[in-house]
């Protein structure tokens, strides 16, 4: 905390915080173009889907793409929680 403090001193009165900075060329730097490139997650129980290849799985396969599958969704319920059951209140 004292580092930090200290440093933040030097930094509002204008002298270097970082040592020997190494030199950039701005001018050499490809333009910004505001994207951000996410590294892809590991696979864990195929949790992780892209939905880029998703899309174009789904247009292969003529399907209705953003529609949600109410099926799908019942049948993953039932294949983690297994059959409905009855209430008892």
């Amino acid at each position: 905390m004292v580092r930090q403090r200290r440093l933040h001193t030097a930094w509002r009165t204008g002298q270097p915080v970082v040592e020997n900075p190494p030199h950039i060329e701005y001018t050499s730097l490809p333009p910004y173009d505001g994207s951000v490139d996410y590294p892809v997650p590991p696979v864990h129980h195929s949790e992780w889907v892209d939905p880029h290849r998703e899309r174009t799985q789904n247009q292969e396969e003529g399907r209705v793409v953003g529609a949600f599958g109410f099926g799908e969704f019942v049948d993953t319920l039932t294949s983690i929680f297994g059959p409905p059951q009855h209430r008892y209140h």
